[in-house]
């Protein structure tokens, strides 16, 4: 987030014809002029903008001035009043603020609105992140490999998806609260124990064949596997296929045979 909200700054400056004055550092790491959009990352009665406002975590800011003493005078977006932020309070909870989590951005708006989507999103999540711009709300999705090599054998790698199938899912993914009457109504429901029972006899299954075969031609099979795929019988997911070949092996395969 820090990293974006450098760039933002850095095309405003880089756009801007007027001189860039007096720099503050700010809580995240960058730093902040005259004209930047700020904001507060820590409530504050004591920092009073009105009657009955004060500095609250989430305020965003436009700076007007700023002091010698790292202090800046800022006028709050929203309010259009005008405070000034001290020293001490700027440095540890102030940050640049074009770029904020879709979280952060709720009740927020904006002429147009960036969204940098990971496609993980839910439909609740998706639709505060693409309804902050007033004129324009724009996304932006990567659905190309990330170039890790493990992710080389996931399916999507071969076949990456479109931008309409990462938002496709994003918009079936429910994120939803659930009530307690609800969830405790899906726990006791028969599709959700069959499941958990389903489970419990696969994994039961598993079990049952290495222990068939005994430890002398598990540890036979182990060598073999390791010989052939090296680290493998370390992975994390070795334990589910070494199960998997040992129910293969009671079939009659050759268990080697089937890792070729």
């Amino acid at each position: 987030m820090a990293n974006l909200n450098a760039k933002a700054r850095a095309d405003r400056l880089t756009r801007s014809t007027s001189a860039r004055g007096s720099e503050v550092d700010l809580a995240d790491g960058n730093r902040a002029s005259a004209n930047d959009t700020v904001i507060t990352r820590r409530n504050n009665r004591r920092l009073t903008i009105s009657g009955s406002n004060w500095v609250k975590n989430g305020d965003r800011w436009r700076v007007v001035e700023v002091h010698n003493d790292g202090s800046l005078t800022a006028r709050h977006l929203d309010l259009d009043r005008s405070i000034k932020l001290p020293a001490a309070y700027v440095a540890e909870h102030v940050q640049l603020g074009y770029a904020t989590t879709v979280h952060g951005a709720q009740g927020m708006t904006a002429d147009t609105a960036h969204l940098v989507a990971t496609g993980e999103e839910s439909r609740q999540t998706l639709y505060v992140g693409v309804s902050r711009g007033r004129q324009a709300n724009h996304v932006y999705l990567a659905t190309g490999c990330d170039g890790d090599p493990h992710s080389l054998i996931d399916p999507k790698a071969l076949r990456p998806p479109t931008a309409i199938d990462v938002l496709t899912e994003a918009l079936r993914r429910d994120g939803s609260d659930r009530s307690a009457t609800t969830t405790h109504r899906e726990a006791l429901s028969a599709a959700t124990q069959l499941h958990q029972a389903v489970m419990r006899f696969h994994d039961a299954l598993g079990f049952a064949a290495e222990e068939t075969l005994g430890a002398g031609r598990l540890t036979d099979l182990d060598r073999s596997v390791e010989a052939i795929w090296p680290g493998l019988t370390t992975d994390a997911a070795y334990p589910a296929l070494r199960a998997h070949v040992c129910l293969r092996a009671l079939d009659g395969a050759d268990p080697v045979v089937l890792l070729l």
